[in-house]
């Protein structure tokens, strides 16, 4: 009796975890969809209001130097670019698949937009990055000029900001969404091969 309570106790605590079921996957799935949509979409929005006040600057603005234009340019462009991958990731988003209809399609979908985002956190967040560090660098160049100190002052505290975004929360980010989509891609492919 004492052995079939050891038993009893030890299936209890740490025995097989239920898994989920391919409706619960399904909605975890769909959930993950729709968060990362808003999130898209939200971005979206906020890179492309951003566009627009940085366009109203220069039409406002008469710089004196030409490094300003070319500073203003090169954050333009990478926000242009920001806003296509975005766009881009959105179109996998936004596709409609049923998991439990066509799981081998969902599934296909899933792995295309590990694949994207791989190749987002790699390449795209790295030219994102020079394009817009090298921008505010050359923006900010015409005003560093008026006064030393203040120059020092103003790309110290840039070059800290973005040092803190490269170094700190980049890679926590990327961690964070990798281990998402790694997780419910697992998921997905478990029950693709239970509904085979």
């Amino acid at each position: 009796m004492n052995e079939f309570e050891r038993l009893k106790n030890t299936w209890k605590e740490g025995g097989a975890k239920p898994s989920t079921t391919p409706i619960e996957v399904a909605v975890k799935a769909n959930g993950y969809r729709k968060k990362q949509i808003i999130s898209a979409v939200s971005l979206i929005s906020t890179l492309a209001v951003t566009f627009v006040i940085i366009v109203l600057v220069i039409v406002n603005y008469d710089a004196k130097y030409s490094s300003t234009y070319w500073g203003i340019g090169l954050t333009l462009l990478a926000i242009a670019l920001a806003i296509i991958s975005q766009s881009h990731a959105l179109t996998f988003l936004t596709k409609s698949v049923d998991l439990l209809s066509d799981n081998k399609t969902y599934l296909t979908l899933l792995q295309k937009q590990q694949r994207y985002q791989i190749f987002i956190h790699s390449k795209g967040i790295s030219i994102y990055f020079i394009l817009l560090s090298t921008g505010i660098g050359l923006y900010m160049a015409e005003f560093a000029m008026r006064s030393l100190i203040v120059g020092v002052v103003a790309y110290s505290v840039v070059g800290a900001w973005l040092g803190l975004n490269w170094f700190y929360f980049r890679p926590r980010i990327i961690k964070k969404q990798t281990d998402k989509l790694n997780a419910l891609l697992k998921e997905v492919e478990r029950v693709s091969s239970q509904m085979e």
